[in-house]
């Protein structure tokens, strides 16, 4: 007669114990050291709070549907890396709240909310990264500036879609084309956005805040452009 209740005391600690993980929060450092060692032992609905600090390397979701959320803010919480997404995250892959050098998005829509991409060297495409792959990310209250790149000194979007919203591009330069942004093939919304001292500094460089080439589209609403400049095109040249 006291085997089911026993049965029932473990079915009830399996229940517990999946409740815990599944919408539970992990805490760097306190549960892991790292961020990267964070996200590889949660699972989808998980939350892993960052303490403020410098957190070194790259870093990846690897197609968890998990929010990697700082607890005090972008300007006291660094990765010092990228954090690139590969996975094919859904846009329930969300990161909040850091200063990173940007990300690499292939074949993926993540959210990324109220960070600072700071730029980090010099890349051919993509001072902060790639949007490729038909990805379809979501920058959200984001300040991007400082990228440096031979096309797209911000970001470059190629055969994807990519969404902008209260988002500032600033003293990003190109060496040729689209000095924030470089859109290829792709269709880009801009909503609230502002470009400032972004160039494309080559003789022969067009689209100081942004160029346009390809089958493309650019939804811009309630944006506002000042001191870019270009050869051709100091904000714009399709």
């Amino acid at each position: 007669m006291k085997m089911p209740k026993i049965l029932s005391i473990f079915i009830g600690l399996a229940f517990l114990v999946s409740g815990s993980v599944f919408g539970a929060t992990i805490k760097v450092p306190d549960d892991y050291a790292t961020i990267q060692e964070a996200i590889d032992a949660a699972v989808d609905g998980v939350t892993v709070l960052v303490a403020s600090g410098t957190y070194p390397g790259y870093i990846y979701f690897n197609g968890k549907k998990i929010t990697v959320r700082s607890e005090s803010g972008p300007n006291v919480t660094t990765i010092d890396g990228r954090v690139d997404f590969y996975g094919n995250e859904t846009e329930e892959s969300l990161l909040e709240g850091f200063t990173t050098w940007g990300s690499d998005i292939q074949a993926s829509s993540p959210t990324i909310k109220n960070c600072n991409l700071k730029g980090e060297g010099t890349a051919s495409t993509g001072g902060h990264g790639s949007i490729y792959s038909g990805s379809s990310p979501t920058f959200i209250d984001c300040q991007i500036y400082d990228g440096q790149a031979g096309v797209g000194g911000g970001y470059d979007v190629r055969d994807s879609s990519a969404t902008f919203i209260d988002c500032d591009f600033f003293v990003n330069e190109a060496s040729s084309n689209g000095g924030a942004l470089y859109i290829n093939n792709s269709s880009v919304t801009l909503e609230n956005c502002s470009f400032s001292q972004n160039s494309a500094r080559d003789e022969w460089g067009g689209g100081g805040a942004i160029f346009v080439t390809g089958v493309s589209i650019l939804n811009i609403n309630d944006c506002e452009f000042s001191k870019n400049s270009a050869a051709a095109g100091g904000a714009i040249l399709n």
